[in-house]
């Protein structure tokens, strides 16, 4: 979704009638994270991530992350044989327990910003 490709006047109501959407980062830099995930995670939209969200902060065992060092051939049949294991309708958490606090204090600052943005 995007303003210059297909805008939308919702994306959170657009994302919640998927069960899946693909968050890709423009970049893979390590720390390196968009609004991308969490505005799936807030529409109830499990999110394929490729990007740097930090591991120690984001619920990447939960969620399905792409490796940035395999193929997409390697990597679609990876989703398919993990979204085998994950047939729960409930979405997990976002955030590894205590991943908020380890946020340093900017990331805070800008998590805040995309939330306050979303309502």
């Amino acid at each position: 979704f995007g303003s210059q490709t297909r805008p939308v006047d919702n994306k959170i109501r657009k994302l919640e009638k998927y069960r899946y959407s693909l968050c890709f980062e423009n970049t893979y830099t390590p720390g390196y994270v968009t609004e991308k995930i969490i505005d799936s995670f807030i529409g109830k939209s499990r999110p394929i991530y490729w990007g740097g969200a930090p591991k120690d902060i984001f619920n990447v065992d939960e969620h399905f992350f792409c490796d940035p060092y395999k193929t997409i051939d390697e990597s679609i049949k990876e989703f398919l044989d993990w979204k085998e294991l994950n047939t729960s309708n409930t979405i997990p958490p976002l955030l590894v327990k205590g991943g908020y606090a380890k946020t340093d204090r900017s990331v805070i600052i800008n998590l805040t910003r995309l939330f306050l943005d979303l309502f």
